[in-house]
C-alpha cells in the first residue's frame, strides 16, 4: 500500500486492509470468549489464567470486565493467591476504574505550552483522550482523522487531549507540527507521569471518550476504520 502512487487506489486498498483486520479482531474476540468459558469450567487451570492475563488489555476484552471478574472470583484459592493471581487482581482494579461507565480518573498535567491541564476543569466538554507516540505509524495515520473531527466539533464543546509516550521530545514536537495537532498535547516523560496505568493502557493507539459529566462513554484500543467510525458516531 505504501508504494501505491494513486491516492484513490491507496484509499481503496486501505479499506480492504481494514476489513481483514476486522475479521482478525472478530476471531480474536471469539478465542477470548472461548477461553473465558474454559476458565469457568477449569478453575484450577494455570494456562487459562495466563491466557486471560495476556488478553486483558486488548480490544477484545474492552467490554468484558464483568466476565473477567466472574472468572477471577471462580478461580481456586491457590490460583488467586499465586503471582499471576495477584497480578490479575491488580489488573482488574485498573480495568474497573477505566471501563465504560466509570468516572474517568482525574489528572493535572502540563501541556506542550506549559499550561496546567486538569481533567475536572474540562468536565463541561466532551473529551477524547488519545494515547499515542510519534514513532507509532498507526497513530500517525489516524491524526488526519482526529484533525477532521477536531475542526468539526471543537466549537461545539469537544476537546482532544493527545498524551504521548515519546522519549525523544524533539520527535514528539516535530510530529505535532507536521500532523497539525492543534489541540492539547501532553508528554508523559515531561510530566514523569504514569497516567497510562490509571487508564489501563497497554498498547497504542488507545482512545477514550469522556462525556460532560466526566464519565467514560467510549474506549477503543488499536487502529482501524471501525474504531474511527465508532468515535464519530458517538460525537454525532
Amino acid at each position: 500500500i505504501s508504494n501505491i502512487k494513486d491516492s484513490l487506489t491507496k484509499a481503496v486498498k486501505k479499506k480492504e486492509l481494514y476489513k481483514f483486520w476486522e475479521i482478525a479482531d472478530k476471531n480474536s474476540a471469539q478465542i477470548l470468549g472461548n477461553n473465558l468459558q474454559l476458565a469457568k469450567k477449569y478453575p484450577n487451570s494455570t494456562r487459562a489464567m495466563e491466557f486471560l492475563l495476556s488478553r486483558i488489555g486488548s480490544q477484545d476484552a474492552v467490554n468484558l470486565y464483568n466476565e473477567y471478574e466472574i472468572v477471577y472470583n471462580g478461580f481456586s484459592t491457590h490460583l488467586r493467591n499465586s503471582e499471576n493471581g495477584n497480578k490479575f487482581k491488580e489488573y482488574l482494579k485498573k480495568f474497573k476504574q477505566s471501563k465504560v461507565g466509570s468516572v474517568a480518573p482525574t489528572f493535572s498535567l502540563t501541556d506542550i505550552k506549559d499550561r496546567l491541564i486538569s481533567l475536572p476543569e474540562l468536565n463541561k466538554k466532551f473529551i477524547l483522550i488519545d494515547f499515542w507516540a510519534s514513532w507509532c505509524l498507526p497513530c500517525r495515520e489516524e491524526n488526519p482523522y482526529l484533525k477532521k473531527i477536531y475542526d468539526r466539533y471543537s466549537k461545539k464543546g469537544f476537546e482532544i487531549i493527545s498524551i504521548s509516550r515519546d522519549d525523544d521530545l524533539d520527535a514528539w514536537t516535530k510530529a505535532i507540527s507536521q500532523d497539525k495537532m492543534n489541540w492539547l498535547n501532553i508528554s508523559t516523560k515531561v510530566n514523569k507521569s504514569d497516567i497510562e496505568k490509571d487508564y489501563f493502557v497497554f498498547g497504542i493507539p488507545h482512545k477514550i471518550l469522556i462525556d460532560q459529566n466526566g464519565i467514560i462513554i467510549g474506549k477503543w484500543k488499536g487502529s482501524g476504520l471501525t474504531n474511527l467510525e465508532s468515535i464519530e458516531n458517538f460525537l454525532e
